[in-house]
């Protein structure tokens, strides 16, 4: 199955293969002995401009199919319907939001992290997303690889207070390297 990763959401959503609005090849439920739900009624979650309704259940989660690897009883919603019909081109979205569990941030974080760090698969409850050139990318879990990094952009590394979502400031932004535009237009903005 093909999946989107979101920073938004803390709850990964599935594809029902009966799923409205969703592409004909979602997960087919009713085969597996492993998934219960988790609670009775059903959900409706909200991820930026679209809508996903479904119910809440669990089951093992097998990252690729010909892996060992299992992460067990792993919850997600099990959407079956997607609004607006236009949104979904993918199987599902995996939510990899900052989640807010204690007050101290400890045993913080997103589910999916969580469950593969739990089940052995990572190290640390890290991940990152490398661009390329063409307007490509992927996405590596456990940590980031320095080689993807241009050796002359330093890692600065912002302290943030914990909360519901990540928080940080800004005082300035700079379009591209050279001190001004073509056409004499500054491409350096400060404000408080």
């Amino acid at each position: 199955m093909e999946f989107g990763f979101s920073t938004v959401a803390t709850l990964s959503l599935v594809n029902s293969q009966s799923c409205e609005n969703c592409k004909k090849n979602g997960f087919q439920y009713w085969d597996s002995l492993t998934i219960r739900k988790l609670v009775d009624h059903k959900m409706t979650f909200k991820l930026e401009k679209s809508t996903a309704e479904g119910q809440i259940v669990e089951d093992n989660l097998r990252l690729r199919a010909d892996s060992e690897s299992v992460i067990k009883q792993f919850p997600f919603l099990l959407v079956n319907k997607w609004s607006p019909s236009d949104v979904q081109e993918v199987d599902g979205v995996i939510g990899l939001s900052r989640s807010y569990v204690s007050t101290d941030g400890q045993g913080s974080g997103s589910a999916f992290l969580e469950a593969l760090y739990q089940s052995g698969q990572i190290e640390q409850k890290l991940f990152a997303v490398h661009f390329d050139t063409k307007g490509g990318s992927q996405i590596e879990f456990g940590g980031y690889n320095s080689s993807m990094i241009d050796s002359d952009k330093p890692i600065t590394f912002v302290a943030t207070p914990y909360a519901r979502q990540w928080t940080m400031k800004i005082n300035a932004f700079k379009v591209t390297d050279k001190p001004r535009f073509a056409n004499g237009a500054k491409n350096s903005f400060f404000f408080d």
